[in-house]
């Protein structure tokens, strides 16, 4: 695996991924670091193929992950990239498309997005008024105010009682998002897929 340890996000990747992988019993032949604004992954990326992967566990935001699959595709290495955030845009898909035909391998991420009719129901309409298809970050927003207004609904006025009032949110399918609710930590317990870019976008990875 490959993360950034100089950002709290990408940091918390790697940690995740050390965890996650452990408990799933899978071997990780290597783990390497990289800092924000870095450019060359090729020696890094020279000593992860030199162990053979799988996959690659990819922790990193959009700018230094679109680096790390371009020059692993250049280096020829034929591992899939796993990641645990973004490419969550189209527009993040098409710098990609070239990569996946030259490596073979699709990239692949997790996410709580479902196929069922009440996502539909959001996609159709906004698609129609911006002409576009609405992205993860769109679909996030909508189901988190959907999730505030139920708490209010149900008198929430502080943070306190927000805070409160998130332990109670059942779960169950809301417009935009899988079927969802909160631990005892406030952390969201939901059911996530994986998705693997093809040439129109996503599509679900079997």
């Amino acid at each position: 695996m490959i993360y950034g340890d100089d950002n709290a996000f990408t940091k918390t990747d790697g940690d995740i991924f050390t965890r996650e992988l452990k408990a799933a019993g899978v071997d990780v032949v290597d783990t390497e670091t990289f800092h924000i604004k870095d450019t060359d992954f090729q020696p890094a990326l020279t000593r992860i193929e030199s162990k053979h992967p799988d996959v690659i566990a990819i922790g990193a935001l959009f700018p230094e992950a679109t680096k790390i699959i371009q020059q692993a595709g250049k280096l020829g290495i034929k591992a899939a990239h796993d990641r645990r955030q973004r490419p969550q845009r189209p527009r993040h898909v098409r710098c990609r498309r070239s990569r996946r035909s030259r490596h073979g391998r699709p990239v692949r991420r997790g996410t709580p997005a479902r196929s069922i009719p009440s996502n539909l129901d959001f996609v159709k309409p906004l698609h129609g008024r911006v002409r576009q298809r609405p992205d993860q970050f769109a679909a996030q927003s909508y189901a988190a105010a959907q999730i505030v207004g139920i708490l209010v609904a149900h008198g929430a006025t502080t943070k306190d009682e927000m805070l409160s009032g998130l332990h109670g949110v059942a779960r169950s399918s809301r417009p935009c998002s899988a079927p969802i609710g909160f631990d005892s930590n406030r952390d969201v317990k939901s059911s996530p897929v994986i998705l693997a870019i093809v040439k129109d976008g996503f599509t679900y990875f079997h």
